[in-house]
């Protein structure tokens, strides 16, 4: 059971390696063309959500430098509100045709 959660430590790292910063996402944010804003849109709340998840898992295993103020229960629910919102991008650029791959 630990080695699977560290398997899946090790593989939410690599991808989030893989992924812009939020900085990086500025260029498209401020752009007017609507598929750049969507797709920073979409990288914006993907890294936010990895982070999150990332806090909430070192959390349950008792690996934070820190103390969240807020019970995690409620991170619990807000990191699952932020998957819905996901899937729901990714489905609207499924339909929409919009290429939601990171590129440089």
């Amino acid at each position: 059971h630990s080695t699977s959660k560290a398997l899946a430590r090790r593989q939410q790292k690599r991808m989030v390696r893989q992924m812009p910063d939020l900085e990086e996402t500025i260029e498209l944010m401020t752009s007017s063309d609507y598929v750049d804003r969507f797709r920073a849109e979409f990288w914006q709340l993907s890294i936010r959500y990895h982070k999150l998840r990332d806090i909430i898992t070192r959390a349950e295993d008792d690996l934070l430098d820190f103390r969240p103020r807020c019970p995690l229960y409620i991170l619990r629910i807000q990191l699952e509100e932020m998957k819905e919102y996901l899937q729901t991008l990714q489905e609207r650029a499924e339909i929409e045709g919009i290429d939601l791959e990171w590129q440089d």
